[in-house]
């Protein structure tokens, strides 16, 4: 059975942001894949895309983890609400409190 497009939003944030998994994008994403975040390199097949965000991530907060607070599925659309906490690298202070929607 396919996995719905939730379950497999909850494998990207759990395995690959909180874990740094990179296989995961090997195994969700298209090797065409239309990414519309800010600043998100589009020069790369689908799957680099997904693994470069996470590096980027994982990079400028040390101890990633993101949890999923809220989430709406539609048919083909996810909405998700998560939960970002780590540690600033630069200043070592605790970032425990950034909510973003994605």
């Amino acid at each position: 059975m396919a996995q719905s497009n939730l379950e497999i939003f909850k494998s990207i944030v759990e395995r690959g942001f909180s874990r740094g998994d990179f296989s995961v994008a090997d195994e969700v994403c298209a090797e065409k894949l239309l990414e519309h975040e800010y600043l998100a390199k589009t020069d790369l097949p689908g799957p680099d895309i997904l693994k470069s965000q996470i590096e980027d991530a994982r990079r400028s907060i040390k101890d990633l983890k993101l949890t999923l607070e809220a989430s709406v599925q539609t048919e083909d659309t996810v909405w998700a609400r998560c939960r970002a906490t780590g540690t600033d690298p630069r200043s070592g202070a605790d970032d425990a409190d950034r909510v973003t929607e994605l």
